[in-house]
């Protein structure tokens, strides 16, 4: 597999916040994100986390079964994208976080300052994950 068939660019559309602009690398998860390639576009309501500082945005029901991968981990740093097999959702992180279960890492924000369109969303603004043009 060529380094180029391996990074494949994809947009976050935060309705009425914004766009990001994002990569998903199979080497990461090869099973989780090409599952969740089968799936886009997918549109889903985001949300916070629930409890304590807001870490992440969560993607819930995505509709995929897979589980943690060898390379699955417990830490994550700002602008990591995840899928969290026990809850069939992607995170995005928007702060590093220590995680209670692994996870599979799936791709990676490209521009850390576009984290900023998060201040702007609210818990249930839909979220749109496509294949970039």
């Amino acid at each position: 597999m060529s380094e180029s068939s391996d990074k494949i660019p994809i947009n976050i559309n935060i309705f009425n916040c914004g766009t990001i602009k994002a990569t998903f690398y199979r080497h990461l998860s090869p099973f989780s994100v090409m599952e969740i390639l089968e799936k886009l576009p997918l549109t889903i309501r985001g949300r916070f986390n629930f409890i304590g500082p807001k870490t992440h945005w969560m993607l819930s029901q995505i509709g995929i079964s897979v589980g943690p991968d060898s390379k699955a981990t417990l830490t994550v740093e700002k602008g990591d994208i995840v899928y969290c097999p026990q809850t069939d959702s992607v995170y995005i992180f928007i702060e590093n976080d220590k995680l209670p279960t692994k996870m599979n890492k799936i791709g990676k924000i490209n521009n850390i300052e576009e984290l900023n369109l998060f201040s702007n969303a609210k818990n249930g603004t839909n979220t749109e994950l496509k294949l970039s043009n």
